[in-house]
């Protein structure tokens, strides 16, 4: 099976995913030039202030770890394509149907990828990919990264905002949630509705990014997977530190810095430490 492509979207037959990755690429682009093309040249005209490189600074290394992080889950396979699994159903594992082969313990069938993915979380539409063993790592810290972004973004622009919408009223709000409607009816143009709209879409960015991280920190914590906290799994739990390290691997203080800096996971997919009562652990080798 080939690699995803980082154009999957020209290719992945789901519509969903398409056009989650262009609506996340798009308000990502919309939301920069909204910033650096009209609020930052709004608060420091003078373009050559020491201000102003901060602030291209901090949005660039901001963008980087985004844009970085989406490659890179989307780049990484996570598939069981490239193992040599055994013929033989070990204890533990289970036969897939769709494949036709046997599969380890944690790994599930994505009909989307139409592939048997480890430790599968999700199938993730922003990115049009699975979120698995190997790129969970960027998954997360794509959504952490994100949610700084946008609170960088709204707060930088909130004077802003409302200064171009002539303060803080009822008819600023119909401008945020019902942009057409203000057009239709006269109420604003279309440069107030824009501005509205890109404070609505951070907004909402802020909000969707918060809920998206109290879902899989908890996941992380316990050392679960989506599935796993469906089915009440928690036989995988080992402990805070060694939870982290299966997500981020053993280099986990630092990968946040950058997306292409390695972090060896404690696991190939194939092997999991299980806690026991006493909070003990041992180590299941299948292969």
């Amino acid at each position: 099976m080939r690699r995803p492509n980082i154009f999957f979207f020209l290719q992945s037959p789901m519509i969903s995913d398409r056009l989650g990755f262009t609506t996340f690429i798009g308000g990502l682009i919309l939301i920069t030039v909204f910033e650096i093309g009209t609020v930052l040249p709004s608060v420091y005209p003078d373009m050559n202030s020491t201000p102003v490189y901060i602030h291209i600074s901090a949005t660039t290394f901001l963008l980087f770890n985004i844009l970085g992080n989406l490659y890179k889950m989307i780049r990484t396979d996570v598939t069981t394509t490239r193992i040599a699994l055994p013929s033989i159903l070990k204890s533990g594992w289970h036969y897939c149907y769709y494949c036709q082969e046997n599969a380890p313990p944690r790994c599930d069938h994505c009909l989307c990828c139409n592939r048997c993915v480890l430790k599968r979380d999700h199938h993730c539409l922003f990115a049009g990919c699975c979120v698995g063993l190997q790129n969970h790592r960027y998954f997360i810290i794509l959504i952490i990264y994100t949610l700084i972004s946008a609170v960088y973004a709204f707060l930088f622009h909130w004077n802003y905002v409302w200064s171009a919408m002539g303060g803080f009223h009822l008819s600023s709000l119909v401008y945020m949630f019902l942009p057409l409607l203000t057009i239709v009816l006269g109420m604003a143009n279309w440069q107030t509705v824009l501005v509205a709209f890109a404070n609505l879409l951070t907004l909402m960015t802020i909000l969707f990014s918060i809920y998206l991280l109290s879902i899989h920190i908890p996941l992380i914590q316990h050392g679960q997977t989506s599935r796993e906290k469906r089915k009440c799994v928690r036989e995988y739990d080992i402990g805070l530190l060694s939870n982290i390290e299966l997500v981020f691997g053993f280099n986990w203080r630092l990968v946040w810095l950058s997306p292409f800096m390695k972090s060896q996971l404690p696991t190939d997919g194939l092997s999991f430490n299980v806690g026991d009562k006493s909070n003990r652990s041992h180590q299941i080798k299948y292969l």
